[in-house]
């Protein structure tokens, strides 16, 4: 998070915009040889919660709204939360004052903001329950909180190294909030789906739907590191070419995925440890990417992902 390494590891007490930011932090991870390659999309901040319904019944969009109603109100925070440096800018911009001020562990904070227990919450914006309890975090129009973006660093090792790099780019920018909150909340579980191979898998399928996907143009050429591969991004008119060490045919299978030419996939249909999906586009999977065979029930060995 840049603002964990801006004033805790650089100890900076000056707060200039997200972007300037990033920008100079990137600059002095470079002296220590460090890489900064990029935002994900989503940061872990602070953030005033409330329930859905409740911040609607009052008009409150934003800290600045909640400032009317905060000496009706009584808030709750983790224990550190009112002596850190978010909290007294918060105070200070929006000069916030509420009717009782409480301190919470923050597993129990959410479901008490949820129930009435009380008003409000200084919550994190990437948690999963508040997907889970419909809440609402509050827009910061003055923008008093810090920015708390994920980035992804290199270490001074694998600086150089660009079939990482290359593997890396395509999440910057691509993790928003939202996926963050149903990644977290389903970690929260105590159920096979919270396992964290079952998580990432949950992760890898909203990503591949909401990523622009490449398309080949024109037969790769072969070289003696691999094979350079033309390729369009969806949407767009522009080849590019990229130097790759293989290419997996991820463009899915026939329309009915039983009378495909794949062995493998043959092979499945054929000993009964697959079926076809509803639409008889693809392979049957359960939630966590599970295989279903013919008898309807989910595999406890094989995973697909893809149509």
């Amino acid at each position: 998070m840049i603002c964990t390494l801006w004033v805790n590891q650089f100890h900076r007490t000056d707060l200039p915009p997200r972007e300037t930011l990033l920008a100079e932090l990137k600059e002095i991870l470079a002296k220590q040889h460090i890489t900064l390659l990029g935002a994900l999309g989503f940061e872990n901040a602070y953030a005033l919660v409330m329930p859905r319904q409740r911040a609607d019944a009052l008009s409150i969009h934003s800290i600045t709204d909640l400032a009317a109603h905060a000496p009706t109100l009584s808030i709750a925070g983790d224990y550190e939360f009112f002596s850190r440096p978010e909290w007294t800018a918060l105070h200070k911009a929006y000069g916030l004052s509420f009717r009782t001020q409480r301190q919470m562990q923050p597993d129990f904070m959410y479901a008490a903001v949820a129930s009435g227990n009380v008003d409000v919450i200084a919550g994190y914006t990437s948690e999963g329950r508040i997907k889970e309890y419909d809440l609402v975090t509050l827009a910061d129009p003055k923008h008093a909180i810090p920015p708390y973006d994920a980035v992804l660093l290199l270490a001074p090792l694998r600086a150089h190294d660009a079939a990482l790099q290359t593997s890396l780019k395509p999440l910057l920018g691509r993790i928003d909030i939202a996926a963050m909150r149903e990644a977290n909340l389903r970690a929260s579980g105590r159920d096979a789906n919270s396992s964290p191979a079952a998580v990432a898998v949950g992760c890898g399928r909203g990503y591949h739907r909401s990523v622009s996907l490449w398309r080949l143009r024109r037969s790769p050429a072969s070289s003696r590191c691999g094979r350079r591969s033309g390729y369009r991004r969806r949407g767009q008119q522009d080849t590019a070419s990229l130097q790759v060490g293989l290419i997996v045919d991820c463009t899915g299978i026939v329309k009915d995925p039983r009378a495909t030419n794949n062995p493998v996939i043959h092979r499945l249909f054929e000993q009964g440890l697959a079926r076809a999906d509803a639409l008889q586009f693809g392979i049957d999977i359960a939630d966590d990417c599970a295989v279903i065979n013919r008898n309807g029930t989910a595999s406890r060995r094989l995973f697909a992902v893809g149509p």
